[in-house]
């Protein structure tokens, strides 16, 4: 084995171990693996009968749009529909979702591609708890008021930052090599997020829902 070598198997262990622990989790007290409904994660979207109303901006590398984006409940059955518009009222997408399927009803040429609304779904399905069965087994982690959960979603390795007095979810992180992603819930208003942030660190793209009051 060359020197080469012996360098970059080290760091690549080195690498992958770091992934499979986020930062927000380190400094936390394992408390052991759980028996945990949905519900206890504390979803933002609990309820699929109501209408919100999102300013969305989207930014990739040099490239940005701001518009619109209402989230409502699907014509099926605990399914969700979510409809960008631009601001003068053009439609970017139209996507109804729920944990089985993901029907793309409208989109916009240049986002009509397998990778994106690949992406796209993945990362709406993790931000609804489609990707969460209604009980699941957790590893539980605990610092003052905030816990943390480690579990395996349907899509994957999945964490997530509670504060347990409010009870408010704070964070989600999806591990990953490529597509990692990261959820940001802050400035709760009457129980739910005026802002929301997604980002994927490693391809530079981010979303950001204001909540339109």
């Amino acid at each position: 084995m060359d020197s080469s070598m012996r360098i970059f198997i080290p760091l690549a262990l080195a690498l992958l171990l770091s992934s499979c622990t986020p930062r927000l989790f380190r400094d936390m007290e394992s408390v052991g693996k759980v028996g945990i409904a949905k519900e206890d994660l504390c979803p933002v979207f609990a309820k699929t009968d109501t209408v919100i109303t999102f300013n969305m901006q989207i930014d990739y590398k040099e490239n940005n749009f701001a518009g619109l984006l209402v989230v409502s409940g699907g014509e099926r059955e605990r399914s969700t529909r979510l409809v960008l518009t631009s601001y003068f009222g053009m439609t970017v997408f139209d996507f109804e979702i729920d944990a089985d399927s993901f029907v793309v009803n409208r989109c916009f040429e240049q986002m009509n591609r397998k990778v994106v609304l690949s992406l796209l779904e993945k990362d709406f399905r993790t931000l609804l708890f489609y990707n969460v069965p209604e009980s699941i087994k957790a590893r539980k982690c605990e610092k003052g008021s905030m816990v943390g959960y480690k579990m395996e979603a349907s899509d994957g390795k999945a964490y997530y930052l509670i504060d347990g007095l409010s009870r408010q979810l704070q964070k989600i992180h999806r591990p990953g090599a490529v597509r990692s992603l990261q959820i940001d819930f802050v400035q709760y208003e009457q129980g739910f997020p005026s802002v929301i942030e997604m980002k994927h660190p490693t391809i530079g793209l981010k979303m950001r829902l204001e909540l339109v009051k």
